[in-house]
């Protein structure tokens, strides 16, 4: 790694860049099974020596040791609740299609941004994400807190959010098909090819 980061510090140089070594942080991802198998260490980046991280941000998405995005969606929530209390002030002042604006432009941007890696994680963990967008429609349409939700949601065509994180997978693998995504994606998917129809294939069983 040592070696790699180098390399890496060699070829910024030569592009006019530079690496921030005291900016540098490391992540090791490992399953459950391997806890106890993993070896943590040190290594040095330029005269800063660096160490194993909990949780590790990139691009606006934080990555912890286990891929269970806790950290991430944390963030979210706190954020997203912050702007839904700064929206609520004025709330009384804003046209119902003023409100829904600003609610998609704060709080439903944050909840879709990146959420094709939250496929695959546990009910309860969505289950927060829900709880932020149910939070967003109460505002919007004025219900309590404890009224119900479901249907208010369905009117306002808002998809939960698990099949929001579907839809964004299946958007992204449709334009990677069609030649509209990017060619590192693209290459990615490769077509399903049906097998050869045997004779045997088109015969009907007869039953005695």
């Amino acid at each position: 790694m040592t070696e790699c980061l180098s390399d890496i510090r060699q070829w910024m140089v030569k592009n006019f860049m530079k690496l921030s070594d005291d900016k540098t942080e490391y992540l090791i991802i490992y399953s459950p099974q391997m806890r106890n198998k993993i070896v943590s260490m040190d290594f040095q980046v330029g005269d800063v020596s660096v160490s194993p991280a909990d949780s590790v941000r990139n691009l606006g998405v934080y990555f912890d040791q286990s891929m269970r995005m806790d950290r991430h969606v944390s963030q979210v929530c706190q954020t997203a609740y912050f702007q839904l209390r700064s929206i609520a002030a004025i709330r009384p002042l804003l046209t119902r299609t003023a409100a829904e604006s600003i609610i998609h432009s704060l709080i439903t941007s944050r909840l879709d941004f990146c959420n094709s890696i939250l496929a695959g994680l546990p009910s309860a963990t969505l289950n927060r994400l829900e709880a932020v967008q149910n939070a967003a429609a109460r505002l919007l349409t004025g219900l309590r807190k404890y009224d119900h939700i479901t249907t208010v949601v369905a009117e306002l065509h808002w998809l939960p959010i698990k099949n929001r994180i579907d839809f964004k997978i299946l958007l992204l693998t449709f334009k990677a098909i069609h030649g509209l995504a990017p060619g590192c994606l693209s290459s990615l998917i490769e077509r399903w090819q049906p097998r050869p129809c045997r004779r045997s294939s088109g015969l009907t069983l007869q039953l005695p």
